[in-house]
């Protein structure tokens, strides 16, 4: 898997994602950003549909509507499919993010 880089906000946002318990007021367009860091193509679908690709793998979600906060379900939907992307919390550079300094 080729290497990615993800700014201070996009390692924040992973610590939030992957806290336990998760915060419930995690805006899902701050979700999207370090998704499209990793190089995840972000496709429009009819309506608040949006497809999720990388490597050929796709996740289908709802963007939140008329909230701006992603779904504690939403959220884990997310981390299956980003263990699906390797994107597991092992990975390198997660590694690196998620360990306490």
């Amino acid at each position: 898997m080729a290497p990615f880089s993800l700014n201070g906000n996009h390692q924040d946002t992973l610590r939030q994602i992957y806290a336990n318990p998760v915060p419930v007021n995690l805006e899902w367009r701050k979700v999207e950003s370090p998704l499209l860091a990793i190089c995840c193509q972000v496709v429009e679908g009819r309506g608040s549909r949006v497809r999720l690709e990388k490597d050929g793998k796709v996740a289908t979600f709802h963007r939140p509507h008329p909230v701006k906060e992603a779904s504690l379900i939403r959220l884990g939907t997310l981390g299956r499919n980003w263990n699906c992307w390797g994107l597991h919390h092992e990975h390198d550079e997660l590694q690196r993010v998620l360990s306490p300094n």
